[in-house]
């Protein structure tokens, strides 16, 4: 009777069960659930968030340690009323010796689909699981299921290996099993799915390039990507899921570096992608963004590309001293980029229309970067013959200081606005 008189607080329960969760984990949707619960949902062939019918990214799930001791806090509080306390679930050990059959099975038969299904649960159940693959060399075994083919059976087992090593930490493998990633056979095989493959495929496959690029900073240089791998990217930046947009931008900002990748980047259309994703972006996307941005400004297709679109230096502007220090001194750079090499009439324009000056002389007051204040200056002084005297914020500031300030020295080579000389 006691119990009934105790009201579980609605946080506590299950959405699936209406239960208290015991061992509370959450999906990439930021819903939580009781992992008994979602474990089952998943067996049942769901691929969805039960709460938001969200179609999910990936099924891992991330125990939820915050909500789990709020749960163990209550009960405590609530012993002898018909709730027990609820102990934190032990690391599940790693299932060595299942995942030693099955890859062992899969390097025998890379075709048999059973066996790549059985792994792919063992990897799904836990970390160590995960682990204890890509260590085992499990990478180089799944590599080979990998099939440039049409042959149904033979894409969904290249399907079922992608997922499964997209979920691998590949910097845990051994030197020897990144290396057997990184050749040639491999990589066309990974850039076929990139290429060909269904959207998970895809995703699958960006995220398991992602991870050798990671694991292997040298492979970035020599990395030489199938050219239609440019315009899938693009495409998964256009996409609504938020992993596909962060995939494909973490792997453009590591290979855009190299002057030819970035041309094609370019070519591919990402930088009208770029621009509007930063419409709309939370933080974390935008410093990305604006990031690769500023990388590809550093050649002329690039410049060209941000100065022909209506919204591309404007969008520039915008993000100074809005988003976050990095957005800043990364759209300030880009700024500096086009300024110092793109020095039309049309442009200038476009930097007095977008504000730009105004944004550059706040920016010096506040304070920024040591790096992005030079920058700010040389863009000022670059630009200082054709209209930034004409700026309101800096007649304002000549206004506030004129009875503090002696001497002008508006026709010479410096410039100061508030202390700061911009030459």
């Amino acid at each position: 009777m006691e119990a009934m008189s105790v009201s579980i607080p609605p946080l506590f329960r299950c959405p699936i069960s209406l239960e208290l969760m015991k061992d509370p984990v959450t999906l990439c949707t930021g819903v939580s659930y009781d992992r008994e619960s979602i474990e089952r949902w998943f067996q049942e062939g769901h691929f969805s968030c039960p709460s938001t019918m969200q179609t999910l990214d990936t099924v891992e799930v991330t125990p939820n340690h915050t909500l789990r001791r709020l749960i163990q806090g209550w009960c405590f509080s609530n012993l002898g009323k018909g709730f027990d306390r609820i102990f934190s679930p032990p690391e599940p050990p790693a299932n060595t010796k299942q995942i030693g059959q099955a890859l062992l099975n899969i390097k025998k038969d890379p075709r048999n689909l059973a066996n790549l299904r059985s792994l792919g649960d063992l990897a799904r159940k836990c970390e160590k699981n995960r682990s204890f693959i890509a260590a085992s060399g499990g990478p180089s075994v799944l590599i080979s299921s990998l099939f440039k083919s049409k042959n149904e059976l033979e894409i969904i087992c290249g399907e079922e290996a992608l997922a499964i090593l997209a979920s691998l930490p590949i910097h845990e493998a051994k030197q020897e099993c990144i290396r057997s990633l990184e050749n040639q056979k491999s990589i066309d095989a990974i850039s076929w799915f990139v290429c060909k493959g269904g959207f998970h495929a895809r995703l699958h496959a960006a995220q398991l390039l992602h991870g050798i690029l990671t694991a292997d900073q040298n492979f970035k240089a020599v990395f030489r990507p199938d050219e239609d791998i440019f315009e899938i990217l693009g495409l998964l930046l256009r996409d609504s899921s938020a992993l596909a947009i962060k995939t494909a931008l973490e792997i453009l900002l590591m290979i855009s570096p190299v002057r030819r990748n970035r041309i094609r980047v370019v070519e591919a259309g990402v930088i009208a992608t770029l621009v509007q994703i930063l419409t709309e972006a939370e933080r974390n996307t935008a410093e990305k963004a604006i990031a690769l941005l500023e990388i590809l400004c550093q050649s002329a297709e690039g410049r060209a590309s941000v100065c022909g679109h209506p919204l591309g230096i404007p969008i520039l502007v915008k993000n100074i001293a809005r988003v976050s220090e990095l957005a800043t001194d990364a759209a300030t750079g880009a700024l500096w980029q086009i300024c110092k090499n793109c020095r039309t009439s049309s442009v200038l324009q476009d930097l007095d229309e977008a504000g730009a000056y105004t944004k550059l002389f706040l920016l010096l007051q506040i304070g920024c970067s040591s790096s992005t204040r030079g920058k700010a200056k040389e863009i000022l002084r670059v630009h200082k013959g054709r209209s930034w005297k004409e700026n309101p914020c800096f007649l304002l500031t000549n206004q506030l200081n004129a009875g503090a300030t002696s001497k002008r020295l508006q026709d010479s080579n410096v410039v100061s606005i508030e202390g700061i000389k911009l030459c």
